[in-house]
Parts: C-alpha cells; sequence; structure tokens
C-alpha cells in the first residue's frame, strides 16, 4: 500500500513525537544518560561515559529506591566532624549507624569517649572497627584518644591502638591491621627551609600486641615519586635543600589551594556553600588517603607491579595514585597528574581495575571512574547531569557491588547514591542525621550484604583467654 506525501509526514512526526516522550520518561529522576550503553568493557581505548540527572538537594533521607535493581543490603556511615585535636567539647559527634534500603536504622554505636570518627568497617563476627578524625600538628603532636579501635555491638572497647590514623586502615586478619598514619617530620636543616615541618603519611602492618610488623615512610620515596610520574616535587629541598627548587609563596604544600579556591568562586552560591575551600594542614604534601592491599586478580597475574599483597595509595595533594611493592617497599607504579584531582579511596576491583573517586576540587565537579592500570587509561566514568550537581571537594568513596552496581558517596553533600553500570540510580539517600550545624559530611559510605543485621545480633563476648 503507499501512502500519499501528507500521511508520510503525519506517521514520521508522530514516530519522533512518541520517540520523545520515551527520551523525556526515561530521562526522569534517577534514570540514566549514556554515552554508550554497556558495561565497561575494559578494552584500552574504550571509553564508557554515563551519567544521571540529579534530585534537588532539598530533598532529604531516602529519595529514590528500585529493590528490583538495587543490591539489597545495611549501608554503614557517620558523620564527619573537624579533627578534635584533643579537645572532644570542641566539635560535634555522631554515632555510627548503619540503615537498611528503605533508610531507616537498624543499629548504632554511640561512643565513649566521644571522638571525631572517620569511618568504620563491619567484620563477619559483629563487631566494628573505626578510626578518628585527627592530624598531628605542633600543638597536638601525641595522639591521645586519636587511633584505631574494635567495639562491639554495645559499642564496648574492645582493642585500641593509639595513632594519627584519620584516613583509612584494612583488616588484614583478625589479628594483623594496615594502617595509613601521619607523622610531623621537623626539618633536618630548618637553616636552609621554608617551611618547619611537613606531614609524611606511613603506612604500617600492626598487630594487636601494638608490633609494627612493616613500615613504609613516604620521603623516603620521592625520587621514586618523581621518576614514574614526571612531577618535581618541591619538598624533596626539604629534606636536600641543594635543590634549590622553587617553593610557592603562599602554602607550602604545592599550590592546590589557590587554584581550588578560583575554581569555587566560578560556582553557584548553592554549590558553593557545600563545598568547603580545599585547604590542607600546613605542611601536607601528600595527604594520603588510602591503603589497600592488592587482592588476588587478573592485571597481578599479567604485570608483577599489581600482584597479590602490593599495596595502593593515594597523594591528593599531587593527583596522585599508585602501588607499593611489598616487601621491598619500592614504589613500582604511579598515575594521575594531569588526569587525577584532588582523588580519594582508589580500590582494586575483581578484574584489576582501578575504582576512583575522583573529587575534582580545580575542576569543578566530580566523577567517578574505573582505570585500566596497564593502559593506563579511563574504561568507564559516571558524572551528574549536569556536572556541577555532583560534587564534593574533599570526603567520598565509591565501592563496586556484588551485582556489578556501585554504591557512590558524596561525602560533603551528606548523600549515598547507587547506581548502575550505565548510570541510573537506583538507590538514593541523602542523610538527615548527619547534616547538622558543625558537621563536615560523610567521609565514606559501605554496603554490607543482608547477614550483616544478624551476624550483630547473634555475636558472642570473645572468651576471657583472648
Amino acid at each position: 500500500m503507499k501512502l500519499s506525501s501528507g500521511k508520510k509526514a503525519f506517521l514520521t512526526a508522530g514516530v519522533c513525537l512518541a520517540a520523545l516522550i520515551a527520551v523525556g520518561f526515561f530521562y526522569g529522576p534517577g534514570s540514566a544518560r549514556a554515552y554508550a550503553a554497556k558495561p565497561p568493557s575494559g578494552r584500552p581505548g574504550k571509553k564508557i561515559v554515563v551519567s544521571s540527572p540529579s534530585l534537588p538537594k532539598s530533598r532529604k533521607g531516602l529519595r529514590v529506591y528500585k529493590p528490583e535493581k538495587a543490591y539489597n543490603g545495611s549501608t554503614l556511615f557517620c558523620g564527619l566532624t573537624r579533627p578534635s585535636s584533643g579537645s572532644p567539647g570542641r566539635a560535634v559527634y555522631y554515632p555510627i549507624y548503619l540503615i537498611d534500603m528503605e533508610g531507616s536504622i537498624q543499629h548504632l554505636w554511640i561512643l565513649t569517649p566521644a571522638p571525631s570518627v572517620s569511618f568504620g568497617r563491619l567484620t563477619d563476627k559483629g563487631t566494628l572497627f573505626y578510626i578518628t578524625n585527627d592530624v598531628p600538628s605542633p600543638s597536638y603532636p601525641e595522639p591521645k584518644n586519636s587511633g584505631i579501635r574494635e567495639i562491639d555491638p554495645e559499642s564496648r572497647v574492645l582493642w585500641f591502638y593509639p595513632g594519627f590514623i584519620q584516613h583509612d586502615f584494612q583488616i588484614i586478619d583478625d589479628t594483623t591491621f594496615l594502617i595509613l598514619r601521619d607523622e610531623l617530620v621537623y626539618a633536618p636543616y630548618p637553616e636552609k627551609s621554608k617551611v618547619p615541618y611537613l606531614i609524611c603519611p606511613r603506612t604500617e602492618i600492626i598487630d594487636r600486641d601494638g608490633n609494627v610488623l612493616w613500615r613504609w615512610r613516604s620521603e623516603d620515596h620521592l625520587d621514586e615519586l618523581e621518576a614514574l610520574t614526571g612531577l618535581e616535587l618541591p619538598y624533596r629541598q626539604f629534606f636536600e635543600p641543594e635543590l634549590d627548587r622553587e617553593w610557592p609563596e603562599r602554602d607550602p604544600f604545592g599550590g592546590p589551594v589557590r587554584a581550588c579556591e578560583e575554581a569555587l568562586r566560578k560556582l553557584p552560591e548553592e554549590v558553593r556553600k557545600r563545598n568547603i575551600r580545599c585547604i590542607y594542614p600546613p605542611g601536607d604534601w601528600a595527604h594520603g588517603n588510602t591503603c589497600e592491599i592488592i587482592p588476588p586478580n587478573p592485571v597481578g597475574e599479567k604485570d608483577p607491579r599489581f600482584k597479590e599483597g602490593n599495596i595502593i595509595f593515594s597523594f591528593p595533594t599531587i593527583d596522585t595514585i599508585g602501588v607499593i611493592d611489598y616487601p621491598s617497599g619500592k614504589i613500582v607504579w604511579a598515575w594521575g597528574p594531569g588526569e587525577l584531582d584532588g582523588q580519594h579511596t582508589p580500590t582494586v576491583l575483581d578484574n584489576g581495575h582501578l575504582l576512583i573517586f575522583d573529587n575534582g576540587p580545580k575542576r569543578g565537579w566530580s566523577r567517578v571512574i574505573e582505570v585500566d592500570p596497564l593502559a593506563e587509561e579511563i574504561v568507564w566514568e559516571y558524572h551528574g547531569d549536569p556536572k556541577i550537581s555532583f560534587f564534593s571537594t574533599m570526603l567520598s568513596n565509591a565501592d563496586r557491588l556484588p551485582n556489578g552496581n556501585t554504591l557512590i558517596c558524596e561525602g560533603l553533600q551528606d548523600r549515598i547514591f547507587e547506581i548502575t553500570p550505565e548510570g541510573e540510580i537506583v538507590w538514593d539517600y541523602v542523610s538527615t542525621i548527619t547534616s547538622v550545624e558543625g558537621g563536615l559530611g560523610i567521609y565514606r559510605a559501605y554496603r554490607y550484604p543482608p547477614e550483616t543485621l544478624e551476624k550483630i545480633k547473634s555475636y558472642q563476648e570473645p572468651s576471657a583467654g583472648r
């Protein structure tokens, strides 16, 4: 049957209208926009970029929940406050919360004494480990209540190890732990130094008796960082004054504060007011925020730099992540300058790729990326739509869930949400219990399987012989 030109035009317009309606429905709240409509392939040169429209920031609590697509479980988080620096009365303190998929509190831990907590991790036996948010300074050189603790479901302290362990730790087994601590290093040549001290990351393996089984000092590996990244770090002249490199005039840790403040000034007020100044303590040249032992993975089977047992680090001040060879301590891989921007929590996925929350304080918007470390290429990226609708200059993490979705903590916005590989938001929660005066946001959030709550309820106290 032949159609007249008028009928053809009518049908064409109808098809176009139907398509527009479908697109409008698909791009509703929580829906995704995919530049490539399939999950990451991992092939070099193949980059998939996905995004989703953001809901109004004024909406709090549970905002999106699609049970058929979300990973069912319990989400652990707590509010972060400013470092207490040994004076608990100067800050607001929160419990640590475990919530269900509806946003209801399943369990909480009330901490005494009330330290400023960074984040916690649950164990298979029902206990919880957490670290405090304190940094060393000349006025607070030794930790008091700062450190790592294990507590039971009734918040009773089972174990405590003191130290400035504010950013990360990993439970290796029930008696051994990987920790990331900060230490003040005073100028060895004070008459020639531009600053009196640096804050240097230390990565250590410790046991329950407080023995340090292995220690890595970041300042011993500046030459390796320079060789792998192409950077010329002014911090080397702190230890080698004969280098006489140009030192930033305003801030002694490399210049990111000026660039960040300039980026923030360009943002709309409603975005800018929830993204505080990107300022690190004086001398915080690296601001180490990650330590993670690499698990078994296919990339490590091909390349020994990424073998099981090596250690991931992240230095956001210099926009760099890397790998430490264990036990030699040599930095064997580093990447990021010119691509990363103030990143947090690089973590190794089952396929050997790295998942990273790339904050973007100088860029002006955040993203979550998956990186192929062999090709040194981004193979998957998520950002907001518009881009500034998803932005946290500090804090934050991303974690790949067992069903292939990604849980994201947009820290300064008190927001935790889950997306599919195509970028569709299937769970979105903005905390009303941490977004109060005096709080900074949520440092990290983790999703645990449904049986976690039962392990907490059935917890048995350890025997007296432990």
